[in-house]
């Protein structure tokens, strides 16, 4: 999936996978910068992939909206 620097990601609620798939977590998008996704969120480890969501969370997690 490519990512263009211009789409605001801030706030998305997404989910951290394992090689496998496997939901290890949840996190809050915080940025896009050079094509590095950062995420807030209380895994300690590395996921192989961000799992894009839907639902836009405040700074504070309360849902400002979703996508549908």
């Amino acid at each position: 999936m490519k990512i263009r620097e211009e789409e605001n990601l801030k706030g998305l609620l997404s989910g951290l996978l394992n090689e496998d798939e496997q939901l290890m977590a949840i996190a809050r998008v915080e940025n896009l910068h050079n094509g590095i996704v950062s995420v807030k969120t209380t895994l300690d480890g590395y996921p192989r992939i961000v799992e894009l969501g839907a639902v836009l969370l405040s700074p504070r997690y309360e849902e400002l909206g979703y996508d549908s």
